[in-house]
């Protein structure tokens, strides 16, 4: 989870390809990785919100 963790913000977005530095063909590889890994994990699909 970690590799997948540093493309995508604290927020749950998915970076863009310029942050990332990655070619447009990276780019889709890993959004499609991160868009299954939604699915069967618990990454953040949201922000997480804090509670006060």
């Amino acid at each position: 989870m970690s590799l997948i963790s540093q493309f995508f913000s604290e927020k749950g977005k998915i970076l863009s390809r310029r942050m990332n530095r990655l070619t447009l063909k990276q780019q889709r590889l890993i959004t499609i990785a991160i868009k299954q890994a939604r699915i069967l994990s618990p990454l953040p699909t949201s922000p997480r919100t804090k509670n006060k």
